[in-house]
Order: structure tokens, then sequence, then C-alpha cells
């Protein structure tokens, strides 16, 4: 069983269009939602934070799912309307931003209790 990607990702708006984003993303076309879907993702989340924008995606595999939307008139279109107020896009083939660290990894997530350091430090 193929494990689930996690990618997250950051955008930001042009001055001046953040009620426009919000009001475009209260509820997306449901066919854009479809073709998502039928590319394997399984959630997408956007926070904002002044201009910036931070996508949280959960999908089966991230570079498929470039390729499916890249060829997808429905993604096309909204690309189209999107990219009219971004100020800072994805490039092409992008995969997000670099993980850092988590919490899960330094401690039993049953307990809480902090594990032992098991990684050499610099």
């Amino acid at each position: 069983m193929q494990q689930v990607q996690l990618v997250t990702l950051h955008t930001r708006l042009k001055e001046g269009t953040e009620e426009h984003y919000e009001k475009i993303h209260r509820r997306v076309r449901d066919e854009l939602a479809a073709t998502m879907v039928a590319g394997g993702t399984r959630e997408w989340r956007i926070w904002r934070d002044g201009r910036d924008l931070f996508h949280w995606v959960l999908v089966d595999d991230w570079h498929a799912l470039l390729e499916h939307l890249a060829n997808d008139p429905v993604d096309q279109a909204w690309q189209m309307e999107v990219g009219q107020i971004l100020d800072l896009n994805l490039p092409p083939g992008s995969d997000g931003m670099h993980h850092v660290w988590d919490l899960s990894s330094q401690i039993n997530t049953t307990t809480g209790e902090i594990l032992p350091d098991t990684a050499a430090q610099d």
C-alpha cells in the first residue's frame, strides 16, 4: 500500500486581493473539487496570513496530481482565474516547502513522554 504524501506549499496574493481570494474559496467549483479528487487529492487546506497563503495537501502522488491537473481543462480555467491574483505562485514541478521538524518524532504520541535522541548531533 502506497503511503499518502503530505505536501506543504507557500503562495502569496497580490496586494488588495485578499477578499476576492477568500470569496472564490468559500466553495470551489464542484468540477474543480472532483478533478482534484480524481487526481488523488485526499485533502487540501489553505491558511492565510495577510497576503501569504499556506497550503497543506494530502495526496496519493504529488507529481501525478500535478500532471493530472496540467492536462485538465477545469483546472486550467481555475489557474487562469486564481493566477491573476497571485503574486507568488508555485514553480512548475515544485515539491513544496522543506520539512524541518515535527513534535511527533520526538515524543511517544500515546504517553507524551520525550523519546531518547537517537540521531547524531552536529
